[in-house]
């Protein structure tokens, strides 16, 4: 069950309450040979049918020889990609679901074949991924979106063909993963949709369009523990094949040319622990994230957070209720009045119920008017004034 209550928009077709219920299920089996894994839930929500969906988790089938040394699995996969525990734009195939608090439905798996390989030392993968399905996105009456609904939403090929969701589409991708005794490293290609750029329009019919675009990308992630520090970094390089749109990315009425632009997400993050209270863990987080290779001027099209700092405080109580605390502010450095406050508190009450309480604060420019204009779809003022405090408690049997 979740529950949210949001700062009032004075919007009468928006939802400002949340009141939801997530019953779920969860199944799992393995052998010497097989293993399947099968997680998947149904939100009701009280306030908004437009809420109400299926949420698949990772729902898989594997086979692997006797000693695990290669394992095949087929099915909804979840890949971690990142290794930032706040600016996560390097998980750029599993939605992310910005509507819920329920941390266990908060990222779709994603229908993919993946061969792996292990070594002593290192992890060799390799992914095929047949089909194009749009990401997910709240309803047009959710706080947390546009607020608007898409008239259609469509993929772009590197040859201009347009693809709809659950269209055939060859996606593939490499990844190498290597651990020594202080560093993880992690190397990756992949040739995909890249659903997490979106670029939306008003065409010249007058209809509302989401497009998605063919892509290169390459990630290099690494995790190094010196001492007490933890250091982590991501790099991001996407390529796009040259195209151009003949959209209206302004106000309906002004058709111009455009396209995705090929650019790079760097994130550097450290992670410092604090010995303030005996038997506690406390670790204090400082994050930087920055979109390379763009106009600043249309940095935020790329990513919410174009050229963010962050810093958090995770505080650990170390007991039998597994009781935590998160604190995190982040700041826009290029438009300072863009910022965000979070805070969360969770614990188990019992074996069985989960609670969790928490708040965010969203400091966003306003919007210029009611337009779908770049000004308002971009940047936090998608969710200006979306201030909110949630509840969640879980039961598991």
């Amino acid at each position: 069950m979740e529950a949210a209550a949001f700062q009032d928009d004075t919007n009468a077709f928006t939802q400002d309450q949340i009141l939801s219920f997530i019953p779920g299920n969860q199944l799992e089996f393995s052998s010497t040979y097989f293993s399947f894994f099968s997680k998947l839930a149904y939100r009701f929500d009280s306030f908004d049918a437009k809420r109400d969906s299926w949420f698949w988790g990772e729902n898989t089938l594997s086979v692997q020889d006797a000693d695990g040394d290669i394992v095949l699995t087929g099915g909804l996969q979840r890949l971690q990609l990142g290794t930032l525990d706040i600016f996560q734009s390097a998980d750029f195939i599993n939605d992310s679901l910005s509507d819920t608090y329920t941390q266990d439905i908060n990222r779709q798996g994603y229908p993919m074949l993946s061969l792996k390989f292990f070594t002593e030392s290192s992890k060799f993968s390799f992914f095929y991924l047949p089909y194009f399905y749009r990401p997910y996105y709240p309803a047009n009456s959710a706080r947390m979106g546009f607020g608007l609904e898409f008239d259609q939403q469509l993929l772009v090929g590197s040859d201009g063909t347009y693809y709809k969701s659950g269209s055939t589409f060859t996606q593939y991708g490499l990844k190498l993963d290597h651990s020594t005794e202080h560093m993880d490293l992690s190397l990756s290609y992949f040739h995909l949709a890249d659903r997490s750029l979106t670029f939306s329009y008003v065409d010249e019919n007058f209809l509302l369009t989401r497009y998605f675009f063919e892509s290169d990308l390459f990630l290099a992630a690494v995790e190094g523990n010196i001492a007490e520090t933890i250091i982590k970094a991501n790099v991001l390089f996407k390529s796009y094949a040259p195209m151009s749109l003949l959209t209206n990315d302004q106000n309906v009425g002004t058709i111009t040319q455009s396209g995705p632009r090929d650019h790079t997400i760097a994130s550097i993050g450290l992670e410092t622990k604090w010995n303030l209270i005996s038997g506690h863990d406390t670790s204090w987080l400082l994050e930087h994230q920055r979109i390379l290779g763009t106009g600043n001027d249309i940095t935020d099209r790329y990513s919410v957070f174009g050229n963010d700092i962050s810093w958090g405080i995770r505080h650990q109580f170390n007991d039998t209720m597994n009781k935590q605390i998160l604190m995190v502010h982040i700041i826009d450095l290029a438009h300072t009045e863009e910022q965000i406050f979070q805070c969360d508190y969770r614990q188990n009450l019992n074996d069985q119920f989960k609670f969790s309480l928490g708040g965010r604060l969203i400091q966003a420019k306003s919007r210029t008017d009611e337009s779908l204009g770049f000004d308002n779809l971009n940047g936090l003022t998608i969710v200006e004034d979306a201030d909110t405090i949630y509840t969640t408690l879980s039961f598991v049997y």
